[in-house]
């Protein structure tokens, strides 16, 4: 159980809130820790959804590979919390029922598993594998159906579901260069990718902001994009799309990061999260100007 040594209700920072403050934990969080319940939700954001647009139905959202028909949990998740955001209630609990079909339990917990072969830079995940992005991702599902039915089953998948980020069930959690990750590619060095991390942070944002649990994690995971977020960046160029550099991020992950870092901002207060955002905002322009123009007789 969480720790909280002061809980706020009323204005802050200029935005309404129910704000926890926690000092004293069992992660090594080196500073206080404030998360608040923001006005704007962070999956409203411009940019946040589509990472993965793939065509969606009863059986969730569906990549192929090889010609091979594969279910994908982050896709499927991400479709229907914008459906749920739209008010698509219905349509979002079809393809719930879709991620229930396709999980499975363990000691308690509910993980999410990939049936495909996929490479994360010199490394091959072989499946089943399990990602922290996606149990997050999933995690929000179950929450908001939860907060739109009053179904008490989602309430329950949605323990269930917690209960491996909070455990690191398949390696979906983890620590790496001393802070704790949720771990998008559990590949043999865990390797945080910064776009998973923070997905799959706003699983356990909305699930301490329906139970008042998973402060101690939540908090932890916004450490680790605070401790490490300069770590990410390039100068004027686009950043890193992983801890460890594996590869570069492209301009659509480059304008996630700065969505994300601004969600960060409205759940934490953080100033350093908006002047990370702006960084990154001026390093995506920065990349766009230095784009030579076309030839005018292409």
């Amino acid at each position: 159980m969480p720790r909280e040594n002061a809980r706020t209700v009323g204005l802050l920072l200029g935005i309404a809130t129910l704000a926890v403050l926690v000092t004293g934990s069992a992660y090594p969080v080196q500073s206080a820790c404030r998360v608040q319940v923001a006005i704007q939700d962070p999956y409203a954001q411009a940019g946040y959804m589509g990472l993965h647009p793939l065509p969606a139905d009863k059986d969730g959202a569906i990549f192929r590979l090889n010609g091979v028909r594969y279910f994908q949990p982050v896709s499927t998740a991400q479709i229907a919390i914008q459906w749920l955001t739209q008010g698509r209630v219905a349509d979002a609990s079809v393809l719930a029922d879709a991620l229930i079909a396709h999980s499975e339990l363990r000691n308690g917990g509910r993980l999410f598993p990939y049936w495909y072969k996929w490479e994360f830079g010199p490394n091959y995940l072989n499946p089943p594998w399990y990602s922290g992005m996606a149990q997050g991702q999933d995690l929000s599902v179950f929450v908001r159906l939860y907060e739109a039915t009053g179904d008490s089953r989602y309430r329950t998948i949605a323990d269930q579901v917690f209960a491996t980020l909070a455990q690191g069930t398949k390696g979906v959690t983890g620590w790496v260069d001393g802070s704790w990750w949720i771990i998008e590619y559990p590949i043999s060095h865990a390797d945080p990718v910064l776009n998973g991390h923070v997905f799959g942070l706003l699983g356990l944002y909305d699930y301490w902001r329906l139970t008042g649990n998973g402060v101690e994690e939540l908090c932890a995971a916004i450490a680790s994009v605070r401790d490490h977020i300069d770590d990410f960046r390039r100068p004027h160029a686009a950043g890193w799309y992983d801890l460890h550099h594996l590869s570069v991020a492209n301009a659509g992950y480059q304008a996630i990061h700065v969505s994300q870092l601004e969600a960060l901002a409205a759940i934490t207060g953080d100033d350093r999260f908006r002047e990370a955002a702006s960084e990154f905002s001026a390093d995506e322009r920065d990349v766009a100007s230095a784009k030579p123009s076309a030839s005018p007789n292409n």
